[in-house]
C-alpha cells in the first residue's frame, strides 16, 4: 500500500473538502508535507460568505466582521482548525503567503 508523504490541495474554491477526505482515508507517513491553495478569503469580503474549513457556510452581514475575518483568515480561522483536525499529528513548520486575495500555504506535519 502506498504511504503518502506529500500532498497538494490546489482547489481554488474548496481545498479543505478534498483534504478532509484524504486525511480520513489515506495511508499517511509519520512526516507529511501538505500544500494548499485557498480562495475562500476573497468570498468573505466580496460576498459575505465564509466557507469554513469544516465545510460550514456562514453569511456575514456586518462589513466590520467581514474585514476582521478577512484580515485574520489564516491565523484565526484556518490554522487553529487545521492543528486540531490533524491530531495526533502536529505542525512542525508552516509557511504562507498572499497573492492578491489568494492564500497559498503549506505545513510539514509529524506524528
Amino acid at each position: 500500500m502506498v504511504e503518502y508523504n506529500i500532498a497538494d490541495f490546489d482547489a481554488y474554491s474548496e481545498p479543505y473538502e478534498s483534504f478532509r477526505s484524504f486525511w480520513v482515508k489515506a495511508n499517511k507517513a509519520n512526516k507529511i508535507l501538505l500544500f494548499f491553495t485557498d480562495g475562500h478569503k476573497q468570498g468573505i469580503i466580496r460576498t459575505g460568505w465564509h466557507i469554513k474549513p469544516d465545510g460550514e457556510k456562514e453569511y456575514i452581514t456586518s462589513i466590520n466582521e467581514r474585514r476582521k475575518r478577512f484580515n485574520m483568515y489564516f491565523s484565526k480561522y484556518i490554522l487553529p482548525w487545521f492543528e486540531d483536525y490533524i491530531k495526533p499529528y502536529e505542525v512542525m513548520k508552516k509557511q504562507f503567503y498572499l497573492r492578491g486575495m489568494m492564500l497559498y500555504w503549506g505545513a510539514v506535519v509529524v506524528k
